[in-house]
């Protein structure tokens, strides 16, 4: 076998929590007869349904997967408080109304658009959206080499998006990864959403399955230890990682799009089709009850 998926589900309402791939190690000569990693994410004193699913090295999956039930040590966390503030997002505050797009952050940033459309949808309570049509439409908030050295460290960064077909390769509905940086891309070949981000130079990415018209609300943190990635307010995967967040080297390339990906000469590439509500991002780590309650936003 060539790897592993793990799938863990809440028993309480069957929702999936967590899914992570772990490599075989089949290329060794002296394979281990077992094997032991830790699934971080999961949650103090709850009960979790976990299946293992073999994957060859050609994609293919096992028709079944084995399963086990099982709960976490410690003591169930309390129960999230429904009004707790969610802070200002202080680096990108992007939002949407009959005005247009604008930068509510600490930095007011002008926001250029690119033929993108700002409609009100229904399917949010009629709140304004822009739309993307996946073929040259963004927007695009210039930064500075001054703006990312202050942003290194810790991150949070969210938005609530809607894909209107997936592509057939990737698209970013709201990124800044020229060489570095960090954003959400759309994986067109496993139809799921994922939270990309540099550290240390290196490309860290956690994913999650998601569907064709239907509103999510997502956000990406990392805090130094480890990148995670929420979907609906609720922890989808994470993935260990330590140093500092690292930005493109390329001038021309500082910047954030929404609705694509900046390229090297600072214009749009992998163009999302689909719908953004709004673009935050904050120079800390939400919390998991902040995350939640901003889902509901």
């Amino acid at each position: 076998m060539h790897s592993y998926r793990f799938d863990f589900y809440l028993t309480s309402d069957n929702s999936k929590a967590l899914s992570l791939k772990i490599w075989s190690d089949f290329y060794f000569l002296n394979k281990h007869e077992n094997m032991t990693f830790a699934a971080t994410g999961l949650t103090s004193g709850t009960e979790y349904k976990v299946t293992v699913t073999a994957i060859d090295s050609y994609g293919k999956e096992s028709e079944k997967a084995i399963e086990a039930t099982f709960k976490t040590t410690g003591e169930a966390p309390a129960p999230f408080d429904p009004n707790a503030p969610i802070p200002d997002a202080d680096v990108l505050d992007i939002v949407f109304n009959s005005s247009g797009a604008k930068d509510e952050g600490s930095l007011s940033k002008t926001i250029e658009n690119f033929n993108a459309k700002i409609e009100i949808d229904s399917k949010l309570s009629d709140a304004y959206v822009a739309k993307f049509n996946g073929t040259n439409e963004y927007m695009r908030i210039k930064f500075t080499s001054d703006d990312y050295s202050k942003y290194n460290k810790k991150i949070t960064v969210a938005s609530k998006i809607m894909i209107n077909a997936f592509p057939s390769t990737y698209s970013d509905a709201f990124a800044n990864m020229q060489s570095g940086g960090y954003g959400f891309e759309i994986n067109g070949s496993t139809k799921q959403i994922e939270f990309w981000i540099s550290i240390n130079g290196t490309y860290k990415t956690v994913a999650a399955d998601i569907k064709e018209g239907q509103y999510y609300s997502l956000a990406g943190t990392y805090d130094g230890s480890a990148v995670k990635l929420y979907i609906d307010g609720k922890l989808a995967g994470s993935a260990v990682a330590n140093g500092p967040i690292t930005y493109t080297a390329t001038t021309a390339a500082y910047a954030f799009c929404i609705g694509s990906d900046v390229n090297s000469e600072g214009t749009g590439e992998a163009f999302f089709n689909g719908n953004v509500a709004y673009a935050k991002v904050y120079s800390n780590v939400l919390t998991a009850e902040q995350i939640s309650n901003l889902s509901k936003k």
